[in-house]
């Protein structure tokens, strides 16, 4: 178990008879509040945050890789892109010529990673936000679980579904997802 100091802390109003103005204090007390998480709970919670991490990092250092082709780095990569034998400037995108299939190719893929790390921008922290704030307060832990496990999966999911092009796919992963973490919220209300 873990415990947890607040203060609590309310307002005194006092009338000050000289002068005839209102003084206020703030009076606080300690107090203890113990937070009681379920290990496996915990545990599981983790681990998906730890997957997400790891997904997160991969799609976006693939997004990195991809502007080298695009010539959407900083002029300062340059030297690395001589070294991945790219063939292409780095001038944050601002010369690409666009004129042969490739360009065109490597453009699109670049736009399609940058829509799909946006998109985990979105929906990863306010929801491992949500799933870690219910972590403490669920009513059931079984039901917890199975929403962060959902969300992990689902997220996952969704990476994929939008690499390779895949509808309805993509849409019921963000679908299913966001229900899992509106599900871990009203969890986690409903145990307090």
């Amino acid at each position: 178990q873990n415990a947890a100091h607040i203060r609590n802390c309310s307002r005194i109003s006092k009338y000050n008879r000289i002068g005839g103005t209102r003084q206020r204090k703030l009076s606080c007390s300690a107090t203890h509040v113990v937070l009681s998480v379920a290990p496996e709970a915990l545990k599981v919670t983790l681990i998906g945050t730890i997957a997400l991490s790891l997904k997160f990092f991969a799609t976006n250092s693939y997004l990195g890789y991809v502007r080298f082709k695009t010539g959407n780095r900083p002029p300062e990569d340059e030297d690395i892109s001589k070294a991945m034998k790219t063939g292409v400037d780095q001038t944050f995108g601002q010369d690409f010529d666009t004129s042969t299939q490739k360009a065109r190719e490597a453009k699109y893929l670049e736009t399609r990673f940058e829509r799909i790390v946006s998109n985990d921008l979105e929906n990863i922290p306010l929801g491992l936000f949500l799933l870690w704030g219910s972590v403490f307060s669920a009513q059931s832990i079984s039901a917890h679980i199975a929403c962060v496990c959902i969300f992990c999966l689902a997220r996952i999911g969704h990476t994929l579904a939008y690499i390779n092009q895949k509808q309805p796919g993509r849409a019921i992963c963000y679908l299913a997802g966001q229900a899992s973490v509106f599900l871990a919220g009203i969890n986690g209300l409903l145990g307090m």
